[in-house]
């Protein structure tokens, strides 16, 4: 089965996997860890079984592993390795974003000329792809992107 699996960032820093809830207002606040009915859990009770998360950071898995079989997820920035024709190897640091027609992209900059734009998609080079951060906890790194 191919369930959707998200992350979220707890107001402590801690990153949350889960299902995301909306509150009464309609933005995502809270992650759902635990597998049981949740329409049947009361209000009073939901605190054992969702944390609070900050609505922007949550994120979708895009069911793309890395090198070491590394999650990635929209939002992570990556170092991606890339062999060119003439046997030039490039590393490029990159965001992870979903295009609108579905696909996930790798952009970013080589690190040897940050005038060159590098627009990937990811799926082709997710073995030579490593997370190296993303863009709430690593916003230095997002500005090697752009």
């Amino acid at each position: 089965m191919n369930e959707d699996k998200f992350r979220g960032k707890a107001k402590d820093g801690r990153w949350i996997e889960g299902v995301p809830i909306k509150n009464g207002f309609g933005k995502l606040t809270f992650m759902c860890f635990a597998t049981s009915d949740f329409v049947s859990c009361p209000m009073e009770k939901i605190q054992n079984f969702c944390i609070e998360v900050i609505p922007e950071t949550v994120k979708r898995y895009t069911r793309i592993n890395g090198k070491d079989n590394g999650e990635i997820y929209d939002g992570d920035i990556i170092r991606l390795h890339e062999r060119t024709a003439n046997g030039t190897e490039l590393m490029h640091i990159c965001r992870v974003y979903q295009k609108g027609n579905g696909m996930w992209m790798a952009e970013g900059h080589p690190e040897h000329n940050r005038s060159y734009r590098t627009r990937l998609p990811l799926f082709p080079y997710r073995h030579k792809a490593e997370v190296i951060g993303n863009v709430y906890d690593n916003p230095e790194l997002l500005e090697v992107c752009r």
